[in-house]
């Protein structure tokens, strides 16, 4: 969210070749894209937070869903915030760069994206999977 406030704020005020970046067609689409993805994301984790509070039999299936989806979508909106804020996305007194940062480090927490795929595989199709991720039973 911070990296996407941050770059509405940012596109809305800088000025480049005589308008401000929002008014060009490339970075109004970009910043609509990292909103659709946010919304997605908190879409799905919402999701998967019922189905923990109800104690779905889908929870943890979900649960791996929202983690691959939203670490992978973070990194998308870290990287439009980087590009859209041009070089100053590089700088340090922007903070840009660190938010790009923080949200890398997404993509391996609590496990790979990969593992945490095979586990979804698994919970879904638990006759035919195979070991994937965890004890085979």
């Amino acid at each position: 969210m911070a990296a996407y406030e941050r770059t509405a704020e940012y596109v809305q005020n800088y000025v480049q070749g005589g308008r401000i970046l929002i008014k060009h067609q490339a970075v109004a689409l970009r910043l609509a894209d990292m909103a659709t993805r946010l919304s997605a994301v908190r879409a799905l984790v919402r999701e998967s937070a019922r189905a923990v509070d109800e104690g779905g039999a889908d929870a943890d299936t979900l649960c791996n869903m929202a983690k691959v989806f939203a670490s992978e979508e973070i990194m998308k909106v870290a990287q439009h915030a980087m590009e859209l804020h041009g070089g100053n996305g590089a700088m340090l007194d922007f903070g840009i760069e660190k938010l790009f940062r923080d949200a890398s480090i997404f993509l391996h927490m609590d496990a790979t994206a990969d593992i945490s795929r095979f586990k979804i595989v698994k919970s879904l199709f638990p006759q035919t999977a195979g070991a994937y991720a965890g004890r085979e039973d």
